[in-house]
This record gives C-alpha cells, sequence and structure tokens, in this order.
C-alpha cells in the first residue's frame, strides 16, 4: 500500500510494517495503526508513521542497541493485548527525542513500546515502579550506568 507522509514524501508499505495498536498511544487516541518504517539497514533507529495522520511520525530506537542492560518490568495483564505465544518476536523500543542538537537525544525509559512483530501488534506500557527515568540523555560522557 502507498502512504502519503508530511515527513517522508509517498512511502511503499509492506503488509509486515503495519502495526495495530488495539490501546492507541497516549496522547494520540484516534491513532490505532502505524508503519514501522526503518531509518537505515543498520540503524537503531525507526519511525512509527501512523496511517492515519501524515504528519505523525513518533521516533523509536531499539532499547537493547541504544541502553544496554535495560529490562522493564511489566504485569501480564499490562501485555495481554500482544497476544504473545512462545514462538513469537517480542521486540521492546524506546521513544526518542532528536532536538536540533542530536548530541542532546533524550529516550523515554519510563514507558517502553512493545512490538509482537509476529502478529503485528503493539502497546506502549507506562511502568508502574519509577527505577527508570522520563528523560535519558542518549550521549552524557560522564553519566554513570544507566540501568539497575
Amino acid at each position: 500500500m502507498k502512504i502519503e507522509t508530511s515527513g517522508f514524501g509517498s512511502l511503499d508499505i509492506q503488509p509486515d510494517q503495519v502495526i495495530r495498536f488495539p490501546e492507541s498511544l497516549p496522547g494520540f487516541p484516534e491513532q490505532l495503526k502505524f508503519a514501522l518504517v526503518s531509518t537505515g539497514e543498520r540503524s537503531p533507529f525507526k519511525f512509527l508513521q501512523s496511517l492515519g495522520d501524515p504528519s505523525l511520525a513518533i521516533t523509536i530506537g531499539e532499547a537493547s542497541a541504544l541502553v544496554p542492560g535495560y529490562k522493564p518490568s511489566v504485569l501480564p495483564e499490562e501485555i495481554e493485548p500482544l497476544r504473545i505465544e512462545e514462538q513469537d518476536r517480542v521486540e521492546i523500543f524506546i521513544v526518542t527525542v532528536v532536538p536540533e542538537n542530536p548530541r542532546e537525544s533524550t529516550v523515554n525509559l519510563q514507558a517502553p513500546v512493545l512490538i509482537n512483530r509476529t502478529k503485528r501488534v503493539g502497546k506502549q506500557v507506562v511502568l508502574q515502579n519509577d527505577s527508570y527515568p522520563l528523560r535519558y540523555r542518549l550521549f552524557d560522557d560522564n553519566k554513570k550506568a544507566a540501568c539497575r
């Protein structure tokens, strides 16, 4: 399927790129379908491009590549909509904010986006504890270990 976007122009979206969010992402209640768009073959960054709003694209990053040791604890009922089975491929992403100076980029470790790639279903989970920060700087040469 072809979609028109504000940020990327015309995109050819394959069915395996479409991710459904049955509970929507916080702040975007009307947007339930997104395309997972790669930014490059070896890049840990991707975009969740809304299929309903051409101007909405959310930058996300592969948690394991950006914040080694990040292991969010989620309750089984929180991920129930993902319908995870043993053979499913589930990935954890973190919402990324890239300002004008990319060295000041932050990620939200308090609300990871989990995607069951096998079933193409996603959910953003707000963690119940505060062991991870809402704004974690990706590039901070003076920072201590990121995750506990």
